[in-house]
């Protein structure tokens, strides 16, 4: 062996520089990634425990907590021994963890001890109150615990997108009227119309987004009546009625929508490009395709907007057209909701016209933007029964080889 550089020095690799080296390690591991596993084994155990009252429950058994009914309760007995290591786990992660003591004050309150659950909460916005607004989880402790008028206070300090966006994390069923009666009272006393409006929308699209069109259809009529002259509230009661079989007021409400005065022209396309997606439940596609073509003489270059024309102009027989249409959206492709679709429409107009070798270009071109999307694969599967009924034989068509 050559003589020694002078590194890696001598020491390291001895016998005293392994040993200290495992100590070192052993500190490590204990000070740091052991409060970090006590951390996240809790974590996890918490929200399985308290995610219980929204699985595994046929029929839903219920229990009266604090006055009010919770669906599915957790066992009683690890709730007790959950609440009190998420006690010590207070004292040796650090100091108010917001998210320890907001699953503390989930455990509490399912415990029924709302003065505890209340701490909690206010202990993770006193540490964090940049990560944390505990107010709309105070108004529910005090909801849970019969308090209304405390509730109220709470929530309206909330906007309602706000509530929008946090009660839609609470309740995987049917959300308690009488919670909604309370919240609806708390955003809407003494708000001028606009916020009013606001909140009577942000409800509605609280069930719409569940799918309970008959508890969404309410709120919205009253948002359209508090702000007329808005687009998305109209929009929104159409697709609710659309959503209860309602189809011809679901048209009258949004024939009022591109019809309003004083809108931007996006809104206006906005309006008409929703009642061409009627019509293409319906099976209109001329006047879909007409209806796509009004909303992009308002919004010129909508991607999204081409797309689903050219793909209507696929199903009445204008795959030349189609193709053009495809053509300007992948012009815009980072605008587009699903880039794979462009591809699949590509490839149907191409099949239409018999250019199977193209046809299979684009198909390959959706394939390795998503392998998995379902209309990339419904779009192969027809490809291989056209295929196969047309023995293989198409067309060349060079000139559509290499188009986008």
């Amino acid at each position: 062996m050559g003589a020694h550089t002078g590194w890696p020095p001598t020491w390291i690799g001895g016998w005293r520089f392994r040993v200290w080296a495992a100590l070192a390690a052993g500190l490590l591991l204990f000070a740091m990634p052991s409060r970090l596993w006590l951390k996240n084994s809790l974590f996890i155990e918490a929200v399985q425990v308290v995610s219980q009252d929204r699985a595994g429950c046929s029929p839903s058994p219920t229990v009266l907590l604090g006055g009010r009914v919770i669906q599915c309760p957790p066992d009683s007995a690890r709730l007790e021994t959950l609440g009190k290591n998420l006690e010590q786990a207070g004292q040796t992660v650090r100091a108010g963890d917001w998210q320890l003591a907001y699953l503390s004050a989930k455990v509490y309150a399912l415990q029924g001890r709302f003065a505890d659950a209340r701490a909690s909460l206010d202990g993770a916005a006193r540490f964090f109150p940049n990560d944390y607004d505990p107010a709309v989880d105070r108004g529910l402790i005090a909801w849970l615990g019969g308090d209304t008028v405390a509730a109220r206070t709470e929530w309206a300090q909330v906007t309602a997108s706000d509530w929008l966006y946090r009660l839609s994390q609470y309740w995987g069923e049917r959300l308690p009227e009488s919670l909604m009666a309370t919240v609806l009272t708390a955003l809407t006393t003494g708000a001028n119309q606009s916020t009013r409006a606001s909140a009577y929308e942000s409800l509605g699209d609280l069930y719409r987004y569940r799918q309970e069109y008959i508890a969404a259809l309410p709120f919205y009529v009253q948002a359209v009546e508090l702000q007329p002259d808005k687009t998305l509230p109209h929009i929104k009661l159409a697709v609710t009625y659309n959503g209860l079989g309602r189809r011809p007021e679901a048209y009258e409400e949004l024939a009022r929508a591109a019809a309003l005065p004083g809108i931007s022209p996006v809104e206006r396309a906005d309006a008409y490009q929703w009642i061409g997606t009627l019509q293409i439940y319906d099976g209109r596609w001329d006047d879909a395709a007409g209806s796509y073509t009004t909303a992009l003489a308002y919004d010129p270059g909508n991607a999204n907007y081409l797309l689903r024309r050219g793909w209507l102009f696929v199903q009445i027989g204008r795959p030349e057209a189609a193709l053009a249409e495809v053509q300007a959206a992948l012009l815009h492709a980072q605008s587009l909701r699903n880039p794979v679709t462009a591809y699949v429409v590509r490839a149907q107009a191409l099949m239409a016209l018999r250019c199977y070798r193209e046809a299979a270009g684009a198909l390959d071109a959706a394939k390795r933007l998503d392998a998995t999307d379902a209309e990339y694969q419904a779009a192969a599967a027809q490809f291989q029964r056209l295929v196969g009924v047309a023995g293989g034989e198409g067309k060349d068509c060079p000139a559509l080889a290499h188009s986008p």
